[in-house]
Protein backbone atom coordinates (compact mmCIF):
# COMPACT_ATOMS: atom_id res chain seq x y z
CA UNK A 1 0.00 0.00 0.00
CA UNK A 2 1.22 3.58 -0.54
CA UNK A 3 2.85 5.46 2.29
CA UNK A 4 0.31 7.69 4.02
CA UNK A 5 2.50 10.66 4.87
CA UNK A 6 2.17 13.77 2.78
CA UNK A 7 5.87 14.00 2.09
CA UNK A 8 7.54 12.92 -1.13
CA UNK A 9 4.32 12.68 -3.08
CA UNK A 10 4.21 13.92 -6.63
CA UNK A 11 0.76 15.25 -7.38
CA UNK A 12 0.57 17.48 -10.43
CA UNK A 13 -2.32 18.96 -12.36
CA UNK A 14 -1.35 19.78 -15.92
CA UNK A 15 -3.55 22.41 -17.44
CA UNK A 16 -4.58 22.27 -21.05
CA UNK A 17 -2.02 23.96 -23.29
CA UNK A 18 -3.63 26.42 -25.64
CA UNK A 19 -2.18 24.55 -28.63
CA UNK A 20 -2.90 21.07 -27.27
CA UNK A 21 -6.15 19.07 -27.33
CA UNK A 22 -5.03 17.05 -24.28
CA UNK A 23 -5.65 17.67 -20.59
CA UNK A 24 -3.88 15.54 -17.99
CA UNK A 25 -3.31 14.96 -14.30
CA UNK A 26 -0.81 12.76 -12.47
CA UNK A 27 -0.06 11.36 -9.03
CA UNK A 28 2.87 9.31 -7.75
CA UNK A 29 3.49 8.08 -4.19
CA UNK A 30 6.69 6.55 -2.89
CA UNK A 31 6.61 2.96 -1.64
CA UNK A 32 6.26 2.59 2.15
CA UNK A 33 9.55 0.65 2.26
CA UNK A 34 11.44 3.72 0.99
CA UNK A 35 9.15 6.73 1.57
CA UNK A 36 11.91 9.28 0.98
CA UNK A 37 12.77 7.94 -2.47
CA UNK A 38 10.28 7.79 -5.32
CA UNK A 39 11.35 5.36 -8.05
CA UNK A 40 8.60 6.41 -10.48
CA UNK A 41 9.21 8.79 -13.35
CA UNK A 42 6.64 10.13 -15.77
CA UNK A 43 6.45 11.86 -19.12
CA UNK A 44 3.47 14.14 -19.59
CA UNK A 45 3.89 15.92 -22.91
CA UNK A 46 0.53 17.46 -23.75
CA UNK A 47 1.88 19.38 -26.72
CA UNK A 48 3.79 16.43 -28.14
CA UNK A 49 1.11 13.85 -27.42
CA UNK A 50 3.34 11.46 -25.45
CA UNK A 51 2.48 10.07 -22.02
CA UNK A 52 4.52 7.48 -20.14
CA UNK A 53 5.29 6.03 -16.74
CA UNK A 54 8.47 4.25 -15.62
CA UNK A 55 8.66 2.24 -12.40
CA UNK A 56 12.17 1.44 -11.19
CA UNK A 57 12.69 -2.19 -10.20
CA UNK A 58 14.60 -3.44 -7.21
CA UNK A 59 14.00 -1.05 -4.32
CA UNK A 60 17.45 0.53 -4.46
CA UNK A 61 18.88 3.87 -5.58
CA UNK A 62 19.76 2.17 -8.87
CA UNK A 63 16.04 1.65 -9.54
CA UNK A 64 15.42 5.40 -9.44
CA UNK A 65 18.34 5.98 -11.80
CA UNK A 66 16.97 3.35 -14.18
CA UNK A 67 13.55 5.02 -14.41
CA UNK A 68 15.11 8.50 -14.76
CA UNK A 69 17.45 7.34 -17.50
CA UNK A 70 14.69 5.61 -19.45
CA UNK A 71 12.37 8.62 -19.16
CA UNK A 72 15.05 11.04 -20.36
CA UNK A 73 15.96 8.83 -23.31
CA UNK A 74 12.31 8.40 -24.33
CA UNK A 75 11.65 12.13 -24.10
CA UNK A 76 14.68 13.00 -26.25
CA UNK A 77 13.95 10.38 -28.90
CA UNK A 78 10.31 11.49 -29.15
CA UNK A 79 11.39 15.09 -29.62
CA UNK A 80 13.62 14.04 -32.50
CA UNK A 81 10.70 12.17 -34.07
CA UNK A 82 8.46 15.24 -33.90
CA UNK A 83 11.07 17.65 -35.25
CA UNK A 84 12.28 15.40 -38.09
CA UNK A 85 11.66 16.94 -41.52
CA UNK A 86 10.49 20.19 -39.90
CA UNK A 87 13.56 22.31 -40.48
CA UNK A 88 11.46 25.37 -41.33
CA UNK A 89 8.90 24.83 -38.60
CA UNK A 90 10.00 25.65 -35.10
CA UNK A 91 6.66 24.74 -33.54
CA UNK A 92 6.77 21.64 -31.35
CA UNK A 93 3.49 19.78 -31.67
CA UNK A 94 2.01 16.29 -31.78
CA UNK A 95 1.82 14.28 -35.01
CA UNK A 96 -1.06 15.66 -37.04
CA UNK A 97 -1.19 12.74 -39.46
CA UNK A 98 -0.83 9.17 -38.20
CA UNK A 99 -0.04 7.97 -41.71
CA UNK A 100 3.20 9.95 -41.93
CA UNK A 101 5.00 7.68 -39.47
CA UNK A 102 5.10 3.97 -38.78
CA UNK A 103 4.02 4.46 -35.18
CA UNK A 104 4.70 0.87 -34.17
CA UNK A 105 8.30 1.28 -35.30
CA UNK A 106 8.51 4.64 -33.52
CA UNK A 107 7.35 3.20 -30.20
CA UNK A 108 9.65 0.21 -30.61
CA UNK A 109 12.58 2.57 -31.11
CA UNK A 110 11.62 4.65 -28.07
CA UNK A 111 11.69 1.58 -25.86
CA UNK A 112 14.76 -0.13 -27.34
CA UNK A 113 16.77 3.11 -27.16
CA UNK A 114 15.72 3.51 -23.53
CA UNK A 115 16.69 -0.07 -22.77
CA UNK A 116 20.17 0.55 -24.17
CA UNK A 117 20.52 3.81 -22.24
CA UNK A 118 19.68 2.06 -18.97
CA UNK A 119 22.29 -0.62 -19.70
CA UNK A 120 25.02 1.90 -20.57
CA UNK A 121 24.67 5.43 -19.18
CA UNK A 122 22.32 4.32 -16.40
CA UNK A 123 24.72 1.60 -15.27
CA UNK A 124 27.60 4.11 -15.30
CA UNK A 125 25.64 6.54 -13.13
CA UNK A 126 24.53 3.85 -10.70
CA UNK A 127 27.91 2.15 -10.50
CA UNK A 128 26.22 -1.20 -11.12
CA UNK A 129 24.57 -3.08 -13.95
CA UNK A 130 21.91 -4.42 -11.57
CA UNK A 131 19.21 -1.88 -12.42
CA UNK A 132 15.96 -2.03 -14.36
CA UNK A 133 12.65 -0.26 -14.90
CA UNK A 134 9.24 -1.00 -16.34
CA UNK A 135 7.62 1.25 -18.93
CA UNK A 136 4.11 1.91 -20.19
CA UNK A 137 3.67 4.63 -22.79
CA UNK A 138 1.06 6.03 -25.12
CA UNK A 139 1.52 8.27 -28.16
CA UNK A 140 -1.46 10.03 -29.69
CA UNK A 141 -1.67 11.27 -33.26
CA UNK A 142 -4.46 12.71 -35.36
CA UNK A 143 -6.19 10.91 -38.19
CA UNK A 144 -5.74 12.79 -41.48
CA UNK A 145 -8.44 15.31 -42.38
CA UNK A 146 -10.46 14.71 -39.22
CA UNK A 147 -10.74 15.51 -35.54
CA UNK A 148 -10.32 11.87 -34.58
CA UNK A 149 -7.21 10.36 -33.05
CA UNK A 150 -5.40 7.06 -32.67
CA UNK A 151 -3.54 6.13 -29.52
CA UNK A 152 -0.59 3.79 -29.99
CA UNK A 153 0.56 2.18 -26.78
CA UNK A 154 3.32 -0.16 -25.63
CA UNK A 155 4.72 -1.57 -22.42
CA UNK A 156 7.42 -3.73 -20.89
CA UNK A 157 7.02 -5.11 -17.36
CA UNK A 158 3.94 -4.68 -15.19
CA UNK A 159 3.11 -0.99 -15.60
CA UNK A 160 -0.38 -0.81 -17.03
CA UNK A 161 -2.55 1.28 -19.32
CA UNK A 162 -6.31 1.56 -18.86
CA UNK A 163 -8.94 3.22 -21.02
CA UNK A 164 -12.06 4.89 -19.65
CA UNK A 165 -14.52 6.48 -22.01
CA UNK A 166 -17.97 7.88 -21.51
CA UNK A 167 -20.18 5.68 -19.36
CA UNK A 168 -18.28 2.49 -20.21
CA UNK A 169 -16.46 0.36 -17.66
CA UNK A 170 -12.75 0.87 -17.13
CA UNK A 171 -10.91 -1.30 -19.66
CA UNK A 172 -7.41 -2.66 -19.14
CA UNK A 173 -5.40 -2.51 -22.37
CA UNK A 174 -2.14 -4.19 -21.37
CA UNK A 175 -1.17 -7.56 -19.94
CA UNK A 176 1.66 -7.73 -17.42
CA UNK A 177 4.97 -9.39 -18.20
CA UNK A 178 4.62 -11.40 -15.02
CA UNK A 179 3.78 -14.68 -13.37
CA UNK A 180 0.00 -14.55 -13.81
CA UNK A 181 0.27 -13.89 -17.55
CA UNK A 182 2.59 -16.88 -17.91
CA UNK A 183 0.21 -19.07 -15.90
CA UNK A 184 -2.64 -18.14 -18.25
CA UNK A 185 -0.49 -18.66 -21.36
CA UNK A 186 0.51 -22.11 -20.12
CA UNK A 187 -3.13 -22.91 -19.23
CA UNK A 188 -2.28 -23.49 -15.58
CA UNK A 189 -4.98 -21.03 -14.53
CA UNK A 190 -7.68 -19.37 -16.60
CA UNK A 191 -8.21 -15.62 -16.97
CA UNK A 192 -10.98 -15.58 -14.37
CA UNK A 193 -8.78 -17.11 -11.67
CA UNK A 194 -5.84 -14.94 -12.67
CA UNK A 195 -8.03 -11.87 -12.19
CA UNK A 196 -9.19 -13.14 -8.78
CA UNK A 197 -5.59 -13.64 -7.68
CA UNK A 198 -4.51 -10.26 -9.01
CA UNK A 199 -7.31 -8.33 -7.31
CA UNK A 200 -7.43 -10.20 -3.98
CA UNK A 201 -6.97 -8.10 -0.85
CA UNK A 202 -6.89 -10.87 1.78
CA UNK A 203 -5.57 -14.42 1.97
CA UNK A 204 -8.98 -15.82 2.93
CA UNK A 205 -10.34 -14.76 -0.46
CA UNK A 206 -8.15 -17.36 -2.17
CA UNK A 207 -7.56 -21.07 -2.14
CA UNK A 208 -4.21 -22.38 -0.91
CA UNK A 209 -2.94 -22.82 -4.47
CA UNK A 210 -4.19 -19.39 -5.53
CA UNK A 211 -2.52 -17.82 -2.51
CA UNK A 212 0.82 -19.40 -3.46
CA UNK A 213 0.55 -17.60 -6.81
CA UNK A 214 -0.66 -14.42 -5.12
CA UNK A 215 2.54 -14.20 -3.07
CA UNK A 216 4.58 -14.23 -6.28
CA UNK A 217 2.35 -12.02 -8.41
CA UNK A 218 4.67 -9.01 -8.12
CA UNK A 219 7.48 -10.69 -10.03
CA UNK A 220 8.05 -9.65 -13.64
CA UNK A 221 9.62 -11.58 -16.48
CA UNK A 222 11.28 -8.67 -18.29
CA UNK A 223 12.12 -4.98 -17.92
CA UNK A 224 14.27 -2.28 -19.47
CA UNK A 225 17.83 -2.97 -18.38
CA UNK A 226 16.86 -6.40 -17.09
CA UNK A 227 18.52 -9.74 -17.81
CA UNK A 228 16.82 -10.01 -21.23
CA UNK A 229 18.41 -7.77 -23.85
CA UNK A 230 16.00 -6.23 -26.35
CA UNK A 231 12.85 -7.21 -24.46
CA UNK A 232 9.71 -8.32 -26.24
CA UNK A 233 7.50 -5.25 -26.70
CA UNK A 234 3.73 -5.35 -26.96
CA UNK A 235 2.54 -2.54 -29.24
CA UNK A 236 -1.11 -1.95 -30.09
CA UNK A 237 -3.44 0.89 -31.01
CA UNK A 238 -6.95 2.08 -30.26
CA UNK A 239 -9.10 4.50 -32.23
CA UNK A 240 -10.27 7.51 -30.23
CA UNK A 241 -12.99 9.72 -31.68
CA UNK A 242 -13.77 12.96 -29.85
CA UNK A 243 -10.70 12.79 -27.64
CA UNK A 244 -12.11 15.19 -25.06
CA UNK A 245 -14.46 12.46 -23.82
CA UNK A 246 -11.66 9.96 -23.19
CA UNK A 247 -9.43 9.47 -20.20
CA UNK A 248 -6.39 7.20 -20.22
CA UNK A 249 -4.99 6.44 -16.75
CA UNK A 250 -1.58 4.83 -16.54
CA UNK A 251 -0.34 3.16 -13.37
CA UNK A 252 2.97 1.83 -12.18
CA UNK A 253 1.40 0.02 -9.24
CA UNK A 254 -2.10 -1.44 -9.02
CA UNK A 255 -3.45 -1.61 -5.45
Amino acid sequence: MPHKTRHYKRNNIHHLHKRSPFATSSRSIANERHPTRNEDNMIIDELGGLFAVFDGVGGSAAAEIASQTAANSTRQTWKRVLTKDRQRRKAYTFLEDCNKRDMCKVLEKLILDSDEEVRTNGADRAGTDDLATTVALAAICRQPNSHDYTMFYAHVGDSRIYLLRGEEHLKRLTHDDGLLTKLVENQIVNEYHAFRIDQAMRADQLSEVEYSYFRLRGGITQALGGPIRQPSIQIRSVFIPEIASYFVPMASTII
